[in-house]
């Protein structure tokens, strides 16, 4: 039991630190932390022939780069920003049940090949509906102010329903 409480041990210890303010972090080093546990989390993943936890950390991993790229540092009350943190909010807790219902085959690339085409499919739906406004007709810029307010109860009932399955 012991080895299963001690990263939590650590992993709180430092959330304290950062909470109370007596370490401060830059924004390199956030970054650098980031991309060192996906590539650790995914070397593991493929060392233990996971394909799903593979997976799941890409989404992720996309998930935030949409994010953080569509929004630039902040997230305003609409444009690309927010549609991207939408669109990231329907599809991420889709993307964590397909995964959940995915046999695990391995890396092979009859098993591989559905998971990326999809992930790539849903990431240039993505980009597509996060284009800057002023490539945009007028009647989709109608179209986007109409079905921007509701998306946060949408997100909401995604995940909810995700954590149900």
């Amino acid at each position: 039991m012991k080895p299963l409480l001690t990263p939590a041990i650590w992993i709180l210890l430092v959330a304290i630190l950062l909470h109370t303010g007596f370490v401060t972090l830059s924004a390199a080093l956030i970054t650098f932390a980031l991309y060192g546990a996906l590539i650790a989390g995914l070397l593991i993943a493929w060392k233990f022939h996971s394909s799903r936890i593979f997976f799941a950390l890409l989404v992720l991993f996309l998930a935030e780069r949409a994010i953080s790229y569509f929004s630039s540092g902040h997230i305003a009350a609409s444009g690309p920003g927010n549609t991207a943190l939408a669109a990231v909010g329907l599809l991420l807790p889709m993307n964590f049940v397909f995964l959940s219902l995915v046999k695990e085959k391995g890396f092979t690339f009859p098993s591989v090949a559905p998971p990326s085409l999809f992930l790539f499919v849903q990431s240039v739906i993505v980009a597509v509906l996060c284009r800057p406004d002023s490539l945009e007709a007028p009647h989709r810029a109608l179209h986007r102010a109409v079905i921007s307010h509701p998306f946060s109860y949408t997100t909401l009932a995604a995940f909810t329903a995700a954590a149900v399955c």
